[in-house]
């Protein structure tokens, strides 16, 4: 069996692809839409690469290799699922937080104007509102719902696997000005995944714990796409849930036994602000 974690400078097309046939049957996500520790919408490795598949599918008929594709999309157990089939379509991934907030949609606008997409993946259940912020920020952009996507054929051909090829178009938050983008290519992820493989024991048998939002760096890659890439299943909850509950965390690491869990000060700070009494020192951390 070829190992997922060697030889180095393996490519995370590479590393996904031996995931889901090491591992197909092995629990890749365990999403909890509330937060709490039920109920719980999992994927195994199997599904998570057939998703991804019929994604790529999708993309390949309406993209060129290096086009632009916007996810806007909400956590759930399927959004690395349109992750890795972007990645296997050959388009330029450009995650985005969806405009659920008003300080959010100029974000988004400024974004879709800036990188001019081909393709924007969101949800069927997306507000009309939404889908009219995209046609006017980017005339020509194509909606695609996520279910539409999974329900496409895979492609026959592949684009090759160019570690010079870019991957991701990363934006900064806009907080501070306009927001900017930066070039990730697939060479890019490949060494930052090497590098933190340095630092963190990821495997086959880790469970790691999340809360980040999925569109920003920490959240997409060390915490998502990282865990994926080693055969790690990856229990993701809502940033908006932790947010509400910050309890959520400590109960989803000692119920699903997680070995890798971590955040920003933010996240800390909210648990020591706001996490019960009752709770500390009453969790069981074995893992």
């Amino acid at each position: 069996m070829d190992s997922i974690n060697h030889p180095h400078g393996r490519s995370l097309l590479r590393r996904l692809e031996l995931a889901a046939t090491n591992h197909p049957t092995d629990t890749a996500i365990r999403f909890l839409p509330t937060g709490d520790i039920q109920p719980v919408e999992s994927r195994s490795y199997g599904q998570l690469r057939a998703g991804a598949l019929a994604v790529g599918g999708a993309l390949r008929a309406q993209a060129e290799a290096g086009d632009r594709v916007i996810l806007l999309l909400s956590p759930g157990p399927d959004y690395f699922a349109a992750v890795w089939g972007c990645l296997l379509s050959g388009v330029q991934v450009v995650p985005l937080p969806v405009p659920a907030q008003p300080g959010l949609i100029q974000l988004v606008s400024n974004v879709v104007k800036d990188c001019a997409p081909a393709i924007c993946l969101l949800e069927a259940s997306a507000p009309t509102e939404w889908k009219q912020l995209i046609e006017q920020a980017a005339p020509g952009c194509h909606l695609l719902t996520l279910d539409q996507a999974l329900q496409a054929e895979p492609a026959p051909t592949w684009p090759a696997d160019d570690p010079q090829r870019p991957a991701l178009l990363q934006y900064t938050s806009g907080s501070t000005g306009v927001p900017k983008g930066a070039v990730v290519t697939h060479g890019n992820i490949a060494a930052s995944i090497e590098l933190m493989l340095n630092i963190a024991d990821i495997d086959p048998a880790s469970v790691v714990v999340s809360w980040l939002p999925i569109f920003h760096n920490m959240g997409f890659l060390s915490f998502g796409l990282l865990p994926l890439a080693t055969g790690a299943s990856l229990v993701l909850l809502p940033t908006s849930q932790f947010m509400l509950n910050p309890a959520r965390w400590f109960l989803a690491i000692s119920h699903f036994r997680g070995t890798h869990s971590g955040g920003p000060n933010i996240g800390y700070e909210t648990c020591l602000n706001f996490l019960p009494d009752p709770l500390r020192g009453t969790r069981d951390f074995p893992s």
